[in-house]
């Protein structure tokens, strides 16, 4: 079962929890488990659509190994422990794509998953592409030459294909690339 609220008049507050009093939570794929960051989305809403920020990069900073890279949104509807939730995913969504909840799921409050898989090969392309020599901020390193930023998002549609993961991309000149600021869009039915 899969648990998406309507969203009434959320539009000009902040909230931590839906009108049906789900948070949701972000996680990525580390050595083949998932790993929440410890940060519930700050969410608003209007009509059909339920959005989620994470409004500092201190909230979540990855610098993404291996060809994919893997998140998820979970909600949920009840109080919880990041490491109960992270150890109720990997133990009972062993096949990477299971979608549905489960009634260990379930009864851990867990009423709403989506995941996004998105290559690296991907991200390096639309940095590329986007930016083609744009710079978004300039770091002065006090050893060396300035160090240039460049920056772009990109847009995956999860697996349920209800809701939408934005991430900000980060490259410092000849640096690795760094994925911040995670947002989401749920779509409702009507």
């Amino acid at each position: 079962m899969t648990h998406i609220a309507k969203v009434n008049d959320m539009y000009s507050k902040v909230h931590r929890v839906d009108n049906d009093n789900v948070s949701y939570i972000f996680g990525f794929k580390s050595d083949n488990e998932w790993v929440f960051a410890p940060y519930r989305f700050i969410l608003s809403g209007h009509n059909t659509k339920l959005y989620g920020q994470f409004i500092s990069s201190t909230w979540f900073n990855h610098k993404p190994m291996g060809d994919m890279v893997e998140y998820i949104i979970v909600g949920i509807n009840k109080g919880f422990k990041y490491s109960d939730i992270a150890q109720t995913i990997n133990s009972f969504d062993t096949d990477g794509d299971n979608l549905n909840v489960s009634h260990e799921e379930c009864a851990m409050g867990i009423v709403f998953k989506d995941k996004f898989t998105v290559s690296m090969e991907t991200i390096r392309e639309k940095l590329d592409k986007e930016l083609n020599g744009k710079i978004i901020k300039t770091r002065d390193n006090t050893l060396g030459s300035p160090k240039k930023i460049f920056g772009t998002t990109i847009q995956i549609e999860g697996k349920y294909g209800k809701s939408y993961l934005t991430l900000s991309i980060n490259k410092l000149t000849d640096g690795p690339i760094y994925i911040t600021l995670p947002d989401f869009m749920l779509k409702y039915d009507n």
